[in-house]
């Protein structure tokens, strides 16, 4: 079953996004319990779309489409293109830890995050989920969702309207 759901899942996406660019490639890996898809083409920046967008509708749409083929099997996977997602996985990965020890923990500051998408939210929720003495939630709605990191003490901890505003591009910047 693993082998015609892999095969049924670059075919549907050579149907989804070959039209869209030329010399589209696909490569399929395993990891853990869900498969990563890394789509890259001559194109990529068509492929990818504003901040990712393409990518999440591409990543829909597929679902979709491949639910309907194996409708008792909820395998996940992820879509990336030219390696997108995994890049800002590995920027949040190595920054974020940095930034909640030094804003958070230490200067008593809250911390927004702007710019994430569902699964980068998911992805620092889950990176900050052991650290002491400080949690993390979601706000806003749909494109204006943001994630506040904030100490888990009031003694301290500096009000909402002191916090650090951050866009996922300012984490660049931030030395580990």
């Amino acid at each position: 079953m693993e082998i015609e759901y892999k095969q049924q899942l670059v075919k549907t996406l050579q149907m989804v996004a070959g039209p869209m660019v030329d010399n589209l490639t696909i490569n399929v890996d395993k990891e853990g319990d869900q498969w990563r898809v890394n789509i890259n083409s001559d194109q990529n920046e068509i492929l990818v779309g504003h901040k990712g967008e393409h990518i999440k509708a591409i990543q829909h749409i597929t679902r979709v489409l491949i639910h309907r083929q194996f409708p008792d099997d909820r395998t996940h996977f992820l879509i990336d293109v030219g390696e997108f997602r995994r890049n800002r996985e590995q920027i949040l990965k190595q920054k974020i830890i940095a930034v909640a020890q030094r804003e958070v923990i230490e200067r008593g500051t809250s911390v927004i995050l702007m710019n994430l998408n569902g699964y980068e939210r998911k992805l620092v929720h889950d990176i900050l989920s052991d650290v002491d003495n400080l949690e993390t939630s979601s706000i806003g709605e749909d494109e204006k969702r943001k994630l506040i990191i904030r100490p888990t003490s009031e003694i301290g901890a500096k009000g909402l309207d002191q916090s650090k505003i951050l866009d996922i591009k300012d984490l660049e910047g931030v030395e580990d």
